[in-house]
């Protein structure tokens, strides 16, 4: 379709330049100057769509290598290593998914005053495109890393297994395929039985911090606090407790802050993975038998047949709070705010979700 395109201008051209030097050139010449615009400009534009996208060609990327950065933080003395678990699947076929997981991969290694291990769970056909986004980033970062790739169909049946194994009653044939694909980061405990700690990063967050301040948050758990996350800032789940609210008039739950409770934002998550494996709590709960008694008890309206991961952490987080560790709004910033209660968080942007 471009060459014909550029066919068709190319004829055009000669025609009135044809015309503006044989021809009532006066009449022509306001067309001939157009038509040298638009070819200019198209010119330019095919041109700058053809350059590779590469990290050295991003501005913003090459100002802020520039800077110094000076960090004091006691984890970075301590050696430790930041494990980071990314969940990118079929971006292959879509330019706009691994472009967004080029970026928090780099934003997180710009920052960063620690080594990064990314743990990536990822299909067959995106390997390619992994291998290709951190090789464009090992040119430019300043951060030692390393990362693994795993295959989803190579690991499903050993994650099912993980479940049978730990959690006790589990229907595996009815639930495998929720579990498996809709709830995944929270079979990770088991997968990476090898890990005490891990950070649950979607290719939608963009880091502006250094990614060991929230590693040290891990310090801030309780013994019994398994997930930590930070509230939704816009009334996402307002429609789907609105019965209950009706019922309860007392209640605040899909509400938005100061008088609400909102719910939870699963983009970013601190996954104590000890305490998950230890958990009878979250092992019950990721039966789900135990999780109809719950939204029958809430009238919740899912946006499904079976709850999604953000549902489904709501949900218990209402019913144990206990076991979540609600962090700072400022790790997981909202482009779109239902509530100027948490406009305080944009004045300290540690990282911002670019999903809406």
């Amino acid at each position: 379709m471009v060459p014909s395109f550029n066919r068709i201008l190319s004829f055009l051209v000669s025609r009135l330049l044809f015309i503006f030097f044989l021809r009532k050139w006066k009449r022509y010449t306001s067309a001939f100057f157009m038509a040298c615009v638009i070819f200019i400009v198209y010119i330019h534009s095919e041109r700058t769509s053809l350059v590779n996208f590469d990290i050295e060609d991003d501005l913003i990327y090459q100002q802020i290598f520039k800077e110094k950065r000076v960090s004091a933080l006691a984890s970075l003395k301590a050696g430790i290593t930041v494990h980071v678990s990314m969940l990118l699947l079929f971006i292959s076929n879509d330019p706009h998914a691994s472009a967004n997981a080029k970026d928090t991969i780099m934003w997180i290694l710009v920052h960063s005053t620690a080594p990064i291990h990314f743990h990536i769970l990822s299909d067959s056909n995106s390997v390619a495109v992994i291998d290709t986004i951190m090789t464009r980033v090992e040119r430019r970062a300043d951060c030692r890393f390393v990362y693994t790739t795993e295959l989803i169909d190579h690991i499903y049946d050993q994650l099912l297994d993980h479940l049978k194994t730990n959690v006790p009653n589990l229907k595996i044939d009815a639930v495998k395929d929720h579990v498996a694909t809709q709830m995944l980061p929270l079979v990770l405990p088991w997968h990476y039985y090898n890990q005490d700690r891990m950070i649950f990063v979607s290719n939608n967050i963009k880091f502006r911090a250094d990614i060991v301040e929230l590693y040290e948050h891990f310090d801030r758990f309780k013994p019994q606090q398994g997930i930590g996350l930070t509230l939704l800032q816009d009334a996402k789940f307002a429609a789907a407790f609105s019965v209950y609210r009706y019922l309860q008039p007392h209640s605040n739950l899909g509400l938005s802050p100061p008088h609400g409770w909102p719910g939870f934002n699963t983009e970013l998550m601190l996954l104590n993975l000890k305490e998950m494996r230890q958990s009878h709590l979250f092992k019950r709960y990721l039966d789900l038998e135990n999780q109809f008694p719950i939204l029958t008890k809430y009238d919740f309206k899912s946006r499904n047949v079976l709850p999604q991961m953000d549902e489904w952490l709501t949900l218990v987080g209402v019913e144990k709070p206990e076991f979540f560790f609600t962090l700072p709004c400022q790790w997981n910033v909202q482009q779109i705010m239902d509530s100027d209660a948490f406009e305080y968080c944009r004045s300290d942007i540690k990282a911002m979700a670019f999903n809406s």
